[in-house]
């Protein structure tokens, strides 16, 4: 689970035991594996461990400026996924 789509792996942390990978080598005894994993991505992909989230400024942007918008979403993705066939319903989507 040197994936991605491994929600532990993807922010830098070791699999738990709630994790559910299976043949996980996302932990202390494979550290050099792990390290590799990430060195790869990196290369390909320097953002790849970045947030895929953002925080708005004010819900004021939300509303055009004319005021507060109760329960107004205050985070956003930076960028969107980019799912052509799989319609968001992999693990790798952001909108999954």
């Amino acid at each position: 689970c040197l994936k991605l789509y491994c929600q532990c792996f993807a922010v830098k942390i070791y699999c738990g035991s709630n994790c559910r990978c299976l043949t996980c080598s996302n932990n202390p005894i494979h550290e050099s594996e792990r390290q590799d994993a990430i060195r790869g991505i990196l290369s390909r992909n320097p953002s790849a461990f970045d947030t895929k989230f953002q925080k708005l400024q004010k819900a004021k942007l939300l509303s055009g400026g004319g005021g507060d918008i109760p329960h107004a979403r205050t985070i956003s993705h930076k960028l969107g996924c980019k799912c052509r066939k799989s319609a968001c319903m992999k693990k790798y989507c952001e909108c999954y």
